[in-house]
């Protein structure tokens, strides 16, 4: 029962019909039975129905074949959301969750740069947010202050200012980051506090805890969660292996 799993259990239309179901039917069928039997009857059949269908989940468990937990992204890119720098249709994808205080995702934006010098238009990248405020109480700050400079198309350009200056990331920090860049302040501070901003970043997060993304960063390579080292040539040795049949490999 993942976060991602339930945020969605919680909009749907199935869960609430399966909740409205169960729960007014042992209602009714408690306080409108006329005879203590038919009380217990409707008790017992709930019990009945818990047992098995717990057993029922465990043979399926067991039955269904063994697959780690995030092995695949379980978000498709979108260009309409996604910050994505490349082609849509490069044949080669590099998704990345990160954080911007993160001293690794720092060295892993220079092995990202080296590996577009290499692959060129071959390649697109994509960021999304993995914000993991236990260990960078500014992760969540800083993430909302790129999405409010997404807002006027200056996403990548603050991203690197990000980068360049993890030192200081406080909300004065922030602000000032985006006077620097020409930024609209008025604007960028109206939409930093705004409810679609911090649900952007939310999104990816929650997408990031379904994944099991518990350090920072995290790759997913043409689709598939990258293990290893991240530097450049271990990246495109990764891209290059699970590249479609079409393209060669190096």
């Amino acid at each position: 029962m993942s976060g991602g799993i339930l945020a969605a259990a919680l909009v749907s239309p199935v869960t609430w019909g399966i909740i409205a179901a169960l729960v007014i039917g042992e209602f009714v069928g408690i306080t409108g039975a006329v005879r203590n039997e038919a009380r217990v009857g409707v008790l017992s059949a709930s019990i009945i129905a818990f047992v098995i269908a717990a057993v029922i989940f465990r043979i399926a468990d067991a039955a269904r074949p063994a697959e780690s937990v995030g092995h695949t992204l379980v978000r498709p890119v979108d260009r309409s959301r996604d910050h994505i720098f490349g082609s849509d249709d490069a044949p080669f994808e590099i998704v990345e969750y990160g954080d911007f205080p993160c001293g690794f995702c720092l060295k892993a934006t220079g092995a990202v740069e080296e590996v577009r010098r290499e692959l060129g238009d071959r390649v697109r990248y994509v960021w999304r947010h993995a914000s993991l405020a236990s260990y960078q109480p500014n992760a969540v700050a800083a993430a909302e202050a790129s999405e409010a400079a997404a807002l006027q198309g200056r996403f990548f350009e603050y991203e690197r200012s990000l980068f360049a200056d993890q030192e200081n990331q406080l909300p004065s920090d922030i602000v000032r980051r985006a006077a620097e860049l020409g930024l609209d302040v008025e604007r960028f501070e109206r939409d930093l506090n705004s409810p679609e901003v911090a649900a952007r970043v939310r999104d990816d997060v929650l997408d990031a805890e379904a994944m099991d993304i518990t350090s920072v960063p995290t790759f997913f390579i043409n689709g598939e969660r990258h293990h290893g080292p991240y530097d450049a040539r271990s990246l495109i040795r990764a891209l290059t292996e699970s590249a479609p049949a079409s393209e060669p490999r190096q």
